[in-house]
């Protein structure tokens, strides 16, 4: 080694003293602390300029009607009546009426003028803006609204209510969220040191489908199984009616009314985390340095937290923060069906209208606070989440004179892209083929092999990627699933066209014949019942259903009879017994005597109606209960005759005479009607309704309409949203994650930022806030969010494989040989990562079939189509499933889970068969 002259012994010493080794150190920490803090502080800033911007677009969406305007404008006219009009009265009496005048007007507009009304229309928006980022919105007014928080008549301030409700749904989530990670962490690493027959391991497996599903389905299922069926636990709140004796009492009452949330919480992420994070340990495991760590001896417990654990953090962390991402997106619809007094349904209840009112115009600074304050949980979100991933991925450097984090060399950005396509288009020199001598026809054949050989490859392909498929079980009925739902949707659109039934569906049966009981379970619900519940019976004259006799009296006259027996073999009762005569006469109307045969040999006469016209004659409304009150005491002991709950009096017909509790006498029973007529050409049709206590497939609902048709008729839209959605969002997710990781540079960031951008604004509560104030179609806000949704957790997850794909040698070699970039992306790049496209499809559809689902919860649906939201949406709304009426709410939602399962199930062996790495995991 050669130093300067000027270097000599003494310098070099002195130089060595200066810089010693703990000082370089030093030096390199501090530069690298340096780089890091820049990092991170260029980081929070473009978050903070996102929610800047977002803030704003929200603004400006909830203002394109002047629904802002407005509401500040009740704002200062309330405060204007309740403080500032009492100090110019003041003025008033001391100047006179001109002073007080005066001062009114003055008053008036310097309250308009603080509060921005008077700035131009841009200017407006952002000091609007600016209010919702620091929640000054002034004092709140819930006077309007038709909602059970009684507390909210009181006008509170804006920020006073964020930070009553804010702590509430950070108790939720927070407690769900620590679960997780102390249980699942462990339990994951637990079973990626286990085979794939251990009991445990086989049991997330199963239940791995389930996460899948929305946090508020499950909330749905929690509360009726344990707070309806078994009443162990309360279904809603957050406190008990009675107040707590000490802070002890207060913890077990919060606790109590937190498990069934919390339990949603977890199910809808917990089981998925957990086997994502031991499929990733469990491949992670197969790396070298771990098999040397085994080798030398490395206890269990150290090798589980030093060998996988730490070097497969930043995965853990970013698994874990996008699912948080999208999971508070549906933390509204949780907080809302739970009753919990978080910012969800603070957020439902400050949105105008949501309750069906016409009166109340909405609280548009909550709303906006709201909006902001999640933007600002998704941003920390975010934020923490590269902070946390530069700190530990060693191969992240952040010291950097910029801030910059850099994992790879920088890629030749979008000129480069240009030269690219530049050189792809110059002329090659590479020689060409001479033409075959062949004639045209000639020619074209083996075209016509190669094309017929491709759909041959493709069908083998496909074939025995079928059978690979079926050896999976849960595949196998995946599949047969997917198949039944398909078959049902066609069977919706072609055997019942909604033109025909759609008249039928919204029309309400208030009048009119009535052959539908109301409110009443599956008729399939009787195979787990001992005694079964009635079934609907219905027999019409016309058909020939009743035995029809003429006879004359002795007086001449021309008598029709009607005689109809059927089996009853039921000890309850039916709903409803309902007898409709259709009559034909000129001048004189016939005369109807009825009677009513038992079992038993007892013939009970009804009282006659007058037949003036066609007439509904109802058993209940002719039954003389007087006559077996006096003559049977029995009866008077579960006979009611008013109340809240009157009985029947249809149920007398039915009942055994001397039991002292109501039960039916089952057999056969026969009504006898006779209706005598006074002129030629009288003619008299019957039909006879027995309305049980069961009804079809799907039971019905309050109307009385057959839940089948909508049951049918949601299938082909919940396919249509699950596929068509997952299919557009990964296409275009995938394409441009390609793009943006091919050409880098100011393309690759506006992909990231537009991504980030969309998973820190909460699109469904903005969604929800069009809605409800413009009216926007439910299908135009599901467009929105399905193509949104190409710009979240997907486009990273494909942007991650594709920066480990455009590092491959063939990549190289294609770059080399003068490739151009389109042909690289769809030809090497798109197919390399195509065996994760797949799965990732499929995985995709069950998260989006709840879409339509978990819009009509919060009241956005198309009140044209009986979709299975719209079922659970009117369920829910009227009570059923507090009311014995859970069939309403649990057939959909049971559907939904079905079809979601069925894909998840193929989903995740088309992972397995894809990823060889994954067959032994």
């Amino acid at each position: 080694m050669f130093l300067p002259a000027s270097m000599t012994s003494t310098n070099l010493s002195e130089t060595n003293l200066a810089t010693p080794r703990g000082a370089a150190k030093s030096k390199s920490r501090s530069t690298a602390l340096t780089g890091f803090l820049r990092y991170a502080l260029r980081r929070g800033s473009v978050i903070l300029l996102t929610i800047l911007a977002g803030a704003y677009l929200s603004v400006l969406v909830a203002n394109k009607g002047g629904q802002v305007d407005q509401h500040v404008e009740r704002k200062i006219a309330l405060d204007f009546r309740q403080v500032r009009r009492y100090e110019c009265d003041e003025a008033g009496a001391a100047q006179g009426l001109a002073a007080r005048e005066a001062c009114l007007a003055s008053t008036m507009e310097s309250m308009r003028e603080a509060a921005g009304l008077n700035l131009a229309p841009a200017l407006r928006n952002l000091r609007f803006t600016l209010n919702s980022l620091v929640f000054d919105w002034g004092k709140a007014d819930f006077s309007g609204t038709v909602s059970f928080y009684n507390r909210y008549s009181d006008r509170q301030e804006v920020q006073a209510l964020i930070l009553d409700h804010f702590p509430n749904t950070l108790l939720l989530f927070g407690a769900a969220d620590l679960i997780i990670f102390l249980v699942g962490i462990p339990l994951a690493l637990h079973l990626s040191t286990r085979s794939r027959r251990y009991w445990l391991d086989r049991v997330i497996s199963i239940i791995v489908p389930l996460s899948s599903v929305p946090s508020w389905v499950h909330g749905v299922i929690l509360v009726s199984i344990f707070a309806v069926t078994f009443r162990l636990l309360p279904y809603g709140g957050k406190y008990d009616i009675l107040p707590p004796e000490n802070t002890y009492d207060l913890f077990l009452i919060v606790g109590k009314h937190m498990i069934l949330p919390v339990t949603a919480i977890l199910l809808s992420m917990f089981f998925h985390l957990v086997y994502t994070w031991r499929t990733y340990f469990t491949i992670h495991s197969d790396e070298d340095h771990v098999d040397l760590a085994i080798a030398k001896g490395v206890p269990r417990q150290v090798l589980e937290r030093r060998y996988i654990l730490r070097p497969t953090m930043p995965f853990l962390l970013t698994s874990f923060a996008l699912t948080l991402v999208g999971f508070w997106q549906m933390s509204t619809a949780l907080e809302y069906f739970f009753n919990w007094p978080g910012l969800g349904l603070l957020y439902v209840n400050a949105v105008p209208n949501f309750w069906g009112e016409a009166f109340f115009p909405g609280e548009m600074g909550v709303v906006l606070s709201i909006v902001v304050i999640f933007a600002y949980l998704l941003g920390l979100v975010v934020f923490l989440l590269d902070v946390f991933y530069a700190w530990l991925d060693p191969r992240i450097r952040v010291d950097r004179p910029d801030g910059q984090a850099r994992m790879a060399r920088s890629s030749a950005g979008f000129g480069g892209w240009l030269r690219s396509r530049r050189r792809s288009r110059r002329p090659s020199f590479r020689p060409r083929a001479a033409p075959s001598p062949l004639p045209d026809a000639r020619r074209k054949r083996p075209l016509l092999r190669d094309w017929l050989g491709a759909l041959q490859a493709v069908y083998s392909q496909g074939k025995s990627m079928l059978a690979q498929i079926l050896r999976f079980p849960s595949a196998a009925i995946g599949l047969a699933l997917i198949a039944f739902f398909t078959a049902g949707s066609l069977y919706a659109v072609i055997a019942l066209p909604y033109a025909q039934i759609g008249a039928t569906w919204h029309r309400e049966t208030i009048t009119g014949k009535v052959y539908t009981p109301k409110n009443v379970p599956p008729a399939w619900t009787n195979w787990f019942r001992q005694n079964d519940i009635p079934e609907t019976l219905v027999l019409n004259s016309e058909a020939g259903e009743l035995n029809r006799t003429v006879s004359v009296n002795e007086n001449g006259d021309e008598v029709i009879g009607f005689t109809a027996s059927f089996d009853y073999p039921y000890r309850d009762f039916p709903q409803d017994l309902i007898l409709y005569i259709d009559t034909t006469f000129r001048e004189k109307h016939p005369h109807l005597t009825l009677s009513w045969v038992t079992p038993d040999g007892r013939e009970i006469d009804l009282k006659s109606p007058s037949l003036e016209s066609d007439l509904t004659y109802r058993f209940s409304d002719y039954v003389v209960h007087q006559r077996f009150t006096r003559q049977y005491p029995g009866i008077n002991e579960w006979f009611a005759l008013g109340g809240a709950s009157p009985t029947p009096k249809h149920h007398l017909l039915f009942a055994d005479p001397e039991s002292s509790v109501p039960v039916a006498i089952p057999g056969t029973y026969e009504i006898k009607i006779s209706a005598r007529t006074f002129e030629e050409g009288t003619d008299v049709d019957l039909g006879f309704v027995m309305l049980g206590g069961v009804y079809g497939f799907a039971g019905t609902d309050q109307l009385g309409r057959d839940l089948t048709v909508p049951l049918f008729w949601g299938m082909p839209f919940t396919l249509a949203f699950g596929v068509l959605g997952a299919l557009g969002t990964t296409v275009l997710a995938m394409v441009l994650a390609a793009f943006g990781v091919w050409t880098g540079g100011w393309a690759d960031m506006v992909v990231q930022r537009i991504s980030e951008a969309n998973m820190i604004l909460p699109v469904l509560a903005i969604g929800i806030l069009l809605f409800a104030l413009y009216g926007v179609s439910l299908w135009t806000i599901i467009t929105v969010i399905i193509l949104l949704g190409a710009f979240g957790s997907t486009t990273k997850a494909f942007r991650a494989a594709f920066l480990q794909v455009k590092e491959a040698p063939y990549i190289e070699s294609a770059r080399a040989y003068g490739v151009g970039s389109l042909r690289i992306v769809f030809r090497y790049m798109i197919p390399r990562i195509m065996p994760t496209l797949i799965p990732q499809f499929l995985n995709l559809i069950p998260s989006l079939v709840f879409l339509e689902a978990t819009l009509a919860i919060f009241n956005a649906f198309d009140p044209r189509f009986p979709t299975w939201g719209r079922v659970i949406y009117d369920a829910i709304n009227q009570g059923a499933l507090w009311g014995g009426q859970q069939y309403r709410v649990m057939v959909p939602i049971s559907l939904l889970l079905l079809i979601g399962l069925a894909f998840a199930l193929v989903g995740f062996a088309l992972e397995r068969i894809l990823n060889p790495r994954l067959q032994n995991a």
